[in-house]
């Protein structure tokens, strides 16, 4: 929230069709998807797209905002545009997931097992971990029981005591639901957010069984 008032001050203060302006526009399109706001998000992408169209971060911005607004035909058309136009772009490597997450939801597993999968293979943290997370929904998906195949060879660096890392655990069989609610809730300021993510990928094991 903070990040996102920063930015809305800073704008007020630096001429509106400068390179700072559009940084600046990125940065709390950024903020508004994290806190939840993907209309707001997207405004704040296009008002930089219409002055640069390919700019990779607010193609980035505007593809997660997409998925906010549950459009994942367009949210995956922003992302490929970003791989076409930027394909090597930091930008094109950070939004890779959220390329994966688009192709299951428009239902192509196949594709989205290859985005994930080399995903998972070129990050770290939570981004590696969610990419694992959402490798294990696209491989059941193509064929039951090829989730736990396509997570086992990663469970080695997830950590099981802690949060987001006892997700794949729990998507492999490894950890409880108990364990996975209990690690959800373990930051009380984190928590609404994590047992939400935990809830989801819940049902999302319910679903594919």
């Amino acid at each position: 929230l903070l990040a996102r008032q920063a930015a809305t001050e800073t704008l007020k203060a630096v001429p509106a069709d400068s390179e700072l302006a559009r940084r600046v526009l990125i940065e709390r399109g950024r903020a508004n998807n994290h806190l939840g706001a993907p209309q707001l998000a997207i405004a704040d992408a296009n008002q930089v797209l219409r002055a640069s169209p390919q700019n990779a971060a607010a193609l980035s911005v505007r593809g997660v905002a997409l998925i906010g607004l549950k459009q994942p035909v367009d949210a995956r058309q922003a992302f490929q545009t970003l791989r076409d136009l930027q394909p090597e772009s930091d930008a094109l490597q950070e939004a890779m997931g959220w390329l994966g997450i688009s192709q299951v939801l428009t239902g192509d597993p196949n594709a989205a097992v290859r985005t994930l999968g080399e995903n998972a293979q070129n990050t770290v943290g939570e981004g590696q971990t969610f990419a694992l997370a959402w490798l294990y929904v696209a491989s059941e998906r193509q064929r039951a029981g090829q989730g736990t195949v396509a997570l086992s060879p990663h469970l080695g660096g997830q950590d099981r005591t802690s949060w987001p890392g006892v997700l794949p655990h729990f998507l492999q069989g490894a950890a409880s639901q108990d364990e996975l609610l209990r690690m959800a809730k373990a930051e009380p300021e984190q928590a609404r957010l994590r047992l939400a993510e935990a809830h989801f990928f819940i049902g999302q094991k319910l679903l594919l069984q």
